[in-house]
């Protein structure tokens, strides 16, 4: 009974430290998820099925680059293949969480997988290593993580609301398509620390500017897949050390 209690209470701290962490997290998907609304919109979506789109995609960059091209006039194929060449970094991402999950049941495996943005990889390496470093049990991990994730989705889901119905009334001056790199600049900016961060900003960047020109805005995706591929192919410093 005791150490049902104990570990109860684990838990809400948990959960009150991802109430915190999302906190500071959230204010910066506000300018992002408005954009991201109106895309869809200029894209031709209607307002339900834009308003769907951020809930069961849960993608900023992926549905950014599906309003775009669609804007473009690209071909079904183009759009659904850079998405999910987009979001190929998330097979990445998820290997980070492994050692969390081993003992895990699918349907957790799933959530955990449903929820994971480039927010939540950055936390999970600048603090998600403190629960493994303490041994703390994987449900408060667990705690931790859902909490986080689920008040990303609930603020992505209300900021696209936002720009979906208030996006024709916000004066073009404000600028607010510059919120999206600033959001991953502040990602960024926390995980230059690790080995290999600095080489594949400037790997991004080379490549984003050589590959500008080819049509359908096909130079994002191609730099994804080229610098995730040579980045992979390198020898992990950290692995080595491991």
């Amino acid at each position: 009974m005791n150490v049902n209690l104990r570990l109860r209470a684990s838990q809400k701290e948990a959960i009150l430290d991802g109430l915190k962490t999302s906190a500071m997290l959230t204010p910066a998907y506000i300018a992002f998820g408005m954009v991201t609304g109106i895309s869809a919109l200029q894209a031709g979506f209607s307002p339900l099925l834009a308003l769907l789109s951020p809930a069961w995609i849960f993608g900023g960059s992926s549905q950014v680059v599906m309003s775009e091209l669609i804007i473009a006039g690209a071909p079904l194929w183009v759009v659904v293949a850079s998405a999910v060449l987009v979001n190929a970094r998330m097979m990445v991402y998820s290997a980070a969480f492994n050692p969390l999950l081993k003992e895990a049941r699918q349907s957790t495996r799933s959530a955990v997988g449903f929820f994971l943005v480039d927010q939540n990889y950055a936390n999970h390496c600048l603090r998600d290593s403190e629960y493994e470093r303490a041994g703390k049990p994987n449900r408060e991990w667990l705690a931790y993580y859902l909490t986080i994730s689920v008040a990303l989705w609930l603020t992505w889901i209300c900021t696209n609301a936002l720009g979906i119905f208030l996006g024709r009334v916000i004066p073009v001056s404000w600028e607010l398509t510059f919120s999206i790199p600033l959001c991953f600049v502040a990602i960024m900016g926390n995980m230059v620390r690790q080995s290999q961060a600095p080489l594949g900003m400037l790997i991004g960047a080379v490549l984003s500017l050589a590959l500008f020109a080819l049509p359908l805005k096909l130079g994002l995706v191609a730099s994804v897949v080229i610098g995730v591929s040579i980045l992979m192919a390198l020898p992990s410093a950290d692995r080595a050390n491991t």
